[in-house]
């Protein structure tokens, strides 16, 4: 499955569960972008991702893990053992706090 339809089935089945409406993501994107998401026409920013995810109260990461789920056909879990992995291997490889945005940091 392409993952822009992934994410449309996703994002309508999450909607759907949180009893939302199109009409309810008004203050983040207007009924028809919803539409065009839902549909598959186009794909999120990440900045929109996050928008949307606010609106539907569950954090981006779940909603990435639930459309890759639905992409690849592997369960959630098959799919956090393996971000699990990945990302120890990488810490261990290099200094996790190289991961961390210091620009705003107060100095």
């Amino acid at each position: 499955m392409e993952l822009k339809s992934a994410f449309a089935t996703v994002l309508r089945r999450v909607r759907t569960l949180r009893h939302l409406t199109q009409e309810d993501f008004s203050i983040s994107s207007s009924r028809t972008n919803i539409s065009l998401l839902e549909r598959a026409k186009t794909i999120p920013t990440l900045e929109k991702l996050e928008d949307l995810c606010s609106v539907l109260s569950v954090h981006p990461i779940t909603m990435l893990a639930l459309c890759y789920s639905v992409k690849e056909g592997v369960s959630v879990e098959t799919l956090i053992r393996q971000l699990l992995a990945e990302t120890q291997e990488l810490e261990a490889a290099v200094d996790a706090s190289a991961f961390i945005d210091t620009r705003n940091a107060p100095q």
